[in-house]
């Protein structure tokens, strides 16, 4: 004669079986130090746990176990097991990453928060962005004193234009003075701003010429 042997929670009176895991939910008591215990009790062993398995039997009945007791079952009820590991792990997955955007959350707020100080402190600017300004004030700064120095040369290159060796001299002359390019430049230089005022050969060219030099030993 064939016996079935029955379901643990069955026999426990919890239930027909199959059973289902429906859900995972955690249950914890605050301690008046601030530590924590499990503030729940498993429906099938009695012992206090933290993690509850919501368990759903084919009759309609709904408890509560501990994970330990659903592991426990091992090939007693292997499905049920599968059921409550699965959700195990999504509802640790969801923890986590709730704990990651309260993280994020409170950075955020925190650097609001500092940044608007900031703000009250500066007339409506963050330090960054302060110093941001005064960077860019100092650029301009230098950018008009290199301009006053450069322009003479600059004005030519200018009209000129184009690309090229032309172009590239107008971008150094940005950023520093005439006379600390190579000398091969100032030779091509010089030979430019002569043919700006004169043909070869003429007096306006070598007057230039004669120009540039004294502008650049200067």
């Amino acid at each position: 004669m064939e016996t079935t042997t029955l379901h643990p929670f069955e026999a426990a009176g919890l239930g027909l079986a199959p059973f289902v895991c429906v859900g995972i939910s955690e249950d914890w008591f605050k301690m008046a130090d601030g530590t924590k215990k499990p503030g729940g009790s498993c429906d099938y062993c009695s012992n206090g746990i933290a993690y509850k398995c919501h368990i759903q039997s084919s009759d309609g009945k709904r408890f509560h176990v501990g994970c330990d007791c659903v592991r426990k079952l091992d090939r007693a009820d292997n499905r049920l097991m599968n059921q409550m590991e699965r959700l195990r792990a999504q509802h640790d997955f969801a923890k986590k990453e709730a704990a990651r955007k309260e993280k994020w959350e409170a950075r955020r707020v925190a650097l609001e928060a500092k940044l608007q100080a900031q703000r009250d402190a500066n007339g409506g600017k963050t330090d960054a962005e302060v110093a941001e300004a005064a960077r860019q004030a100092e650029a301009a700064k230098n950018a008009a004193a290199l301009r006053e120095v450069n322009g003479w040369i600059l004005d030519v290159l200018e009209q000129i234009g184009g690309s090229g060796f032309v172009a590239s001299m107008c971008d150094a002359l940005q950023v520093r003075p005439v006379n600390t390019l190579s000398p091969r430049q100032l030779q091509v230089l010089a030979d430019i701003y002569a043919k700006h005022h004169g043909r070869n050969g003429s007096k306006a060219n070598a007057a230039a010429r004669d120009e540039f030099d004294a502008k650049i030993s200067q």
